[in-house]
């Protein structure tokens, strides 16, 4: 279903409006949680799914896009970060780790291994403490006021 240009040029003027002040909408900073039911007894959600308005998520990629951009070009980010990243992930850190422990191996040395699992970091860290790093890595004015905005998205639990 496409978007009638009216609705499109309304929308591309409130993300502008909102990236020029600084300011979310409030109903950009709405989140509805919603108990996700995948096996088991019915009245035991595993997975909690967050539902945001879909403007809320089109200004977030642009944001993303924006600060991913900064980083890039500033080489903020070290060479083996690989998570959201372009062109880098999972596999492409795998294969790497993969050829230095055969190189190692190769060599005749011993390669000791510690592996951690990361995939919920982002949800224990301290807000506060990522906009810090965030300005000190120079994403400040308009841009870094909208991020903290979002951050301390309002939250609500819906029932199935």
């Amino acid at each position: 279903m496409r978007e009638s240009p009216a609705r499109c040029g309304r929308l591309g003027r409130s993300v502008n409006q909102s990236l020029s002040t600084g300011i979310v909408p409030v109903d950009w900073r709405l989140a509805n949680i919603f108990p996700l039911h995948k096996k088991g007894p019915r009245d035991l959600a595993e997975k909690p799914i967050s539902l945001k308005s879909v403007c809320s998520k089109i200004f977030e990629h642009i944001v993303y896009s924006g600060i991913s951009k900064h980083l890039e070009n500033n080489h903020i980010l070290a060479p083996h970060q690989h998570g959201f990243r372009p062109g880098f992930s999972c596999e492409t850190q795998l294969v790497l780790a993969i050829d230095d422990w055969a190189r190692t191996l190769d060599r005749g040395h011993e390669t000791d291994i510690a592996i951690f699992d990361f995939s919920k970091a982002f949800d224990s860290v301290p807000h506060h403490r990522l906009i810090t790093k965030l300005d000190y890595y120079g994403i400040r004015g308009n841009t870094h006021q909208w991020i903290t905005f979002i951050s301390f998205r309002q939250k609500s639990v819906c029932p199935n």
